[in-house]
């Protein structure tokens, strides 16, 4: 581990923004490679952005990720038509998202959108949703109750479209209960002191035990 990952919660408390922006673009220029991003039409080098860091995995113009990508390369034409919900919205996605279907609308406790929804105790009716959209949300919340509740509000055919960060390498997910841990605990074992829980190779059965029948992309 070098001694930004060390130290990183201290450095990002006394450095500005800018420097932290100008730090990820000055390591984007290792990227040597050209890409072009299938969501805003970019073509030329990426920046690299995660802990651990990820050469090439940032479109400086629409700031989207990998898993956004992906998305809009495999899960765009599930959400043209019926009732979609798509929970902390990604701004990279949700313009497209909007042009492509009316009835689309985003979701979020705490952060601006159409709708204000909690995901663990969603105010919907059963059944009312044909499509949800959720990027990267289950390892912040109670994903039992987040799960439960997504699966009450989809129709009989309805689609979760989902992705968390995974280690491919855990046969099981890490979540610890038995004490409250502190940021720099979470950022340790979590690889991010936002999250709840670490998912490993399981999180498909995890998902499936809710009555999911699952779709890789």
């Amino acid at each position: 581990m070098n001694l930004y990952s060390r130290n990183r919660q201290i450095i990002k408390f006394f450095l500005p923004r800018f420097l932290l922006s100008l730090r990820r673009n000055w390591l984007g220029l290792r990227n040597r490679f050209s890409a072009l991003c299938p969501i805003c039409g970019y073509r030329g080098k990426f920046s690299s952005s995660g802990l651990p860091l990820r050469i090439g995995s940032l479109c400086p113009k629409c700031n989207s990720l990998e898993r956004h990508r992906l998305f809009f390369l495999s899960a765009m034409d599930a959400c043209k038509v019926g009732k979609v919900i798509h929970f902390a919205p990604e701004k990279c996605l949700e313009d497209h998202l909007r042009k492509l279907n009316n009835d689309y609308i985003t979701a979020d406790l705490y952060s601006k959108a159409d709708r204000h929804l909690d995901i663990e105790n969603i105010n919907l009716p059963d059944s009312s949703v044909d499509v949800v959209v959720c990027n990267h949300v289950l390892e912040h919340v109670d994903d039992d109750a987040a799960l439960k509740e997504i699966k009450r509000i989809l129709n009989e055919d309805g689609l979760l479209v989902v992705s968390v960060p995974q280690e491919l390498n855990l046969d099981k997910t890490i979540q610890i209960t038995e004490r409250d841990l502190k940021e720099v605990e979470r950022e340790q074992i979590y690889r991010q002191h936002d999250h709840k829980r670490l998912y490993g190779i399981d999180f498909e059965q995890r998902v499936a035990a809710y009555g999911f029948k699952l779709r890789e992309t």
